[in-house]
């Protein structure tokens, strides 16, 4: 992973999250989902467009692949600075887009370890706001090879074996702060995850995910197979 200061202009930042939450708001009724307020609206397209976006587990809002309806958001998320920046570190000529997304991640079958996500936080933050938090030094299919991983990576267990794992080998978490402008990047088999919002303020972010040109998606979506992706080279992790 890599954190990267001062990449985007503090204006794209704001117009992009402006034009998040004018996307997301017809499924919630005319209301930013984050806050409190709003003009209230009714009908089936609220409620259509509400099943098209909600994860039916936790109802968490997300919308994917929104550069293709939003020029706004197009402009950052095919944005040639940042396909540079990822070309550079795959040490490639060009890179494809996986989908844009904001709050939500999915699995990912692809033929390589190429696969990065670049995570740009749409206002400044901070670790009570809800900051990206890294640990260097483990890998993710490694570990999800161990004999007694849990296969959910979404269960308390799984937790709890992680943070044994990340106990006996010593690794310390890597917490930062972001500006606006700032982004970071990180690979597929990067252990991370973001602290709580402990604010009454709104954390926004847009995550894009980019792949390597001419990888192809992988035929076996078995994930017990996905650990051996380790042993074909490990992607460099840079600070």
């Amino acid at each position: 992973y890599v954190r990267l200061p001062d990449v985007i202009p503090q204006s794209v930042v704001s117009a992009v999250r402006y034009e998040i939450i004018k996307l997301v708001q017809p499924a919630f009724k005319g209301k930013n989902p984050s806050e409190s307020g709003g003009t209230i609206l009714k009908g089936a397209e609220a409620a259509q467009l509400w099943e098209q976006i909600a994860e039916p587990a936790c109802k968490s809002w997300n919308l994917q692949m929104m550069w293709a309806v939003n020029k706004v958001i197009r402009q950052l998320v095919l944005a040639p600075r940042i396909g540079q920046i990822v070309s550079e570190l795959f040490g490639c000529d060009k890179v494809r887009l996986y989908h844009d997304n904001t709050l939500s991640k999915g699995y990912m079958a692809m033929g390589s370890q190429n696969v990065v996500t670049v995570w740009i936080p749409l206002q400044r933050t901070t670790v009570r706001t809800g900051t990206l938090v890294f640990a260097e030094g483990i890998n993710a299919w490694d570990v999800a090879a161990q004999e007694g991983c849990p296969g959910n990576e979404q269960s308390e267990e799984y937790d709890r074996f992680v943070a044994k794992h990340m106990e006996e080998q010593g690794i310390q978490p890597d917490v930062a702060g972001y500006e606006i402008g700032d982004i970071s990047i990180h690979a597929t088999d990067c252990f991370h995850m973001a602290t709580p919002n402990h604010t009454t303020g709104v954390r926004m972010i847009l995550a894009s995910t980019y792949f390597q040109d001419g990888v192809a998606m992988r035929e076996d979506k078995n994930l017990q197979a996905i650990d051996k992706l380790s042993n074909s080279g490990n992607f460099s992790v840079t600070k």
